[in-house]
């Protein structure tokens, strides 16, 4: 039996005497030592902007012989045959370890709100009448980051484009930006996708081109795998989605491309037992290895198994997931390669995108023939993921500067997540997705554990957008404009804007904001068990739940403390109703309610028993 330890401090991060330090020794016998200070201090150098070269500039202070210094430290000592042992104690307590400050709500817009601010920024700074696309980033003289294909949200960022917009044309333009990815940005000898658009802006290219220094020549035809993945997951969604919501048929050209995409990485599999980390993007050969950059692929391959009606796709979806979830979390207890910029960095991205790949086998598992123990296996592998995953998102409200961007517009940072341990910020959300995987692990579980760290990540994400009423300034003194998110939250002084400080950049964040406002209900509620939760800004100030003849009588205050109107989601189920698979596009089918600015309405509801699903 292997034996754990959980040590934290239980103080918030700062006390009267500066910031704690927490240092950690491992000696090569096993055994280890955790070293807590106060302040802390970095005594020669420091991490700054991914190195390690910079003198330190901590200052110590001076006691004298009475003086007293305390720290509260907690201690937990447990039983742990394998490493998700580990994040499963550690997210029993999570939300607890300091127990002095509890997280606050921000209160500043909805998710709804939000989106249509960035909505309006997309169609006026990302939109290319020209090229027939929306950019992945405002850059005003620098083009090497015009267009990148999947992770930071091209490819991904039309599918609530067209599905969740106020203006028509963005519908209209975001079809035309998949028409034009799918017909002009193939490669033909491997049948990949470009990663970008060229300096130029006149011809498609692949992920590194840009780089021309010397000794890079053998990085030119480098794609990271995850670009890939994300692409024909996202593409194939959208084809189906499109044709459900909005009648549009695509034409069989585009299919042709998808399943020819998707048959380049399932050859490049069946080839080299994995997909690696960087492929060769005009062979598609592994040129790195041993990453879970992949993590998305078996969701991708279960939606193309419906999509082609093939289940090859389905069966390799199996054997892919098993093997990335042996590797990475029973035998490396980590995850790695979803960032194409944090080399083999642990991070949080190909984690959730593991997730998501296992919650999707075990949806689909029931309708593919797997019996209910084989499902519950997957559901276990599913729940070990998100208890990495839970590791990544902060639990508590940092205490900016109070000079700091963030210190003075009173950011929460309870339910940012940390994209990877190269950035040392956390971040707007997950990189790049809404977490839908939580909604619906905990359909598959009734743990409400998944339900509420959901709520943690959604209801903090509109607070980050800059906008007219307030816009949000870079620490060199520009001001972001209305629709920009900055994806730093940053808690340390790893760069020059600081704790509380942000750059001048739009970002990845809005197309997770735009997923969000999307694919998550502002509430859900449970009829079982007579619980509502709220999943964005909205606050539900009382609720009743009486039954009475088979039916069942719901009744809901809720309030919008935003000074912007709310357009809400309401998705209402009963334990029968989450027994059932939840098809893709459920968002689509849900009730939304109009809440005025500070305003407050009551839902009322009578629905039968055993259908209470709007």
């Amino acid at each position: 039996m292997k034996v754990a330890w959980l040590i934290w401090i239980k103080d918030h991060q700062v006390s009267g005497l500066g910031e704690f330090g927490i240092e950690v020794t491992e000696e090569p016998n096993g055994t280890g030592k955790v070293r807590f200070s106060i302040p802390g201090i970095r005594e020669s150098m420091m991490y700054w902007q991914t190195a390690i070269d910079k003198s330190s500039n901590d200052k110590g202070i001076s006691l004298s012989h009475e003086s007293l210094v305390t720290i509260r430290v907690s201690a937990v000592r447990f039983a742990a045959d394998k490493i998700s042992d580990v994040w499963e104690r550690l997210w029993a307590i999570r939300g607890t370890m300091c127990d002095d400050v509890q997280p606050n709500r921000q209160t500043q817009m909805s998710l709804s709100a939000a989106a249509e601010i960035i909505e309006k920024k997309f169609n006026l700074e990302n939109w290319n009448e020209e090229l027939g696309l929306y950019s992945s980033a405002v850059v005003s003289t620098d083009h090497k980051f015009y267009f990148q294909s999947g992770w930071t949200g091209s490819m991904m960022v039309t599918l609530p484009l067209a599905l969740n917009c106020v203006e028509p044309r963005t519908r209209q333009r975001a079809i035309q930006n998949v028409r034009t990815f799918l017909t002009q940005a193939v490669i033909p000898s491997s049948k990949l996708f470009h990663g970008r658009l060229a300096a130029d802006l006149k011809k498609w290219t692949h992920d590194y081109t840009f780089d021309a220094r010397p000794g890079t020549e053998h990085f030119q035809r480098l794609t990271l795998v995850r670009r890939q993945v994300d692409c024909l997951y996202f593409l194939l969604r959208q084809l189906s989605l499109f044709r459900i919501a909005l009648g549009f048929c695509a034409p069989e050209s585009w299919t042709i491309v998808l399943r020819e995409a998707c048959d380049a990485l399932v050859s490049t599999w069946k080839r080299c037992g994995q997909l690696g980390f960087f492929l060769d993007a005009e062979t598609g050969d592994v040129a790195i290895g041993n990453s879970a950059s992949a993590s998305l692929f078996p969701a991708a391959l279960v939606h193309a198994a419906e999509l082609f009606d093939d289940p090859g796709y389905w069966n390799l979806s199996l054997t892919v997931a098993e093997k990335l979830h042996q590797t990475f979390i029973d035998d490396l207890g980590l995850t790695c390669g979803g960032p194409g910029d944090a080399l083999m960095c642990a991070d949080s991205e190909s984690a959730y995108y593991l997730l998501e790949s296992l919650v999707c086998i075990a949806e689909k598992g029931k309708s593919a023939g797997l019996s209910q123990h084989v499902i519950k296996l997957w559901v276990e592998k599913a729940r070990q993921v998100a208890a990495l995953f839970a590791t990544w998102v902060v639990s508590y409200d940092f205490r900016f500067p109070p000079e700091s961007v963030f210190g003075k517009t009173e950011m929460k940072t309870n339910g940012t997540v940390w994209a990877n341990v190269q950035n040392k910020h956390s971040s707007v959300g997950v990189c790049t997705n809404s977490g839908s995987a939580l909604l619906r692990l905990f359909r598959l579980t009734e743990d409400e554990r998944y339900l509420t760290l959901l709520s943690d990540i959604t209801s903090a994400l509109a607070q980050f957008v800059s906008r007219e009423d307030r816009l949000l300034y870079s620490f060199d003194g520009y001001a972001n404009p209305s629709g920009w998110v900055n994806e730093r939250v940053n808690l340390s002084d790893w760069d020059p804007p600081g704790p509380g400080g942000i750059i001048h950049e739009s970002s990845w964040c809005e197309v997770t904001i735009l997923l969000s406002a999307l694919e998550i209900p502002g509430i859900y509620v449970d009829s079982t068990n007579s619980v509502v939760y709220c999943l964005d800004v909205v606050q539900v100030t009382s609720s009743s739940f009486r039954r009475h003849d088979g039916m069942c009588t719901i009744e809901c205050s809720i309030l919008n403390p935003s000074k912007f109107p709310a357009l809400v989601r309401i998705m209402i189920e009963s334990r029968e109703q989450r027994r059932l698979p939840l098809e893709d596009g459920y968002f689509l089918r849900l009730e939304k309610v109009s809440i005025p600015a500070g305003g407050e309405i009551t839902l009322h509801r009578a629905l039968p028993v055993s259908n209470t699903n709007s």
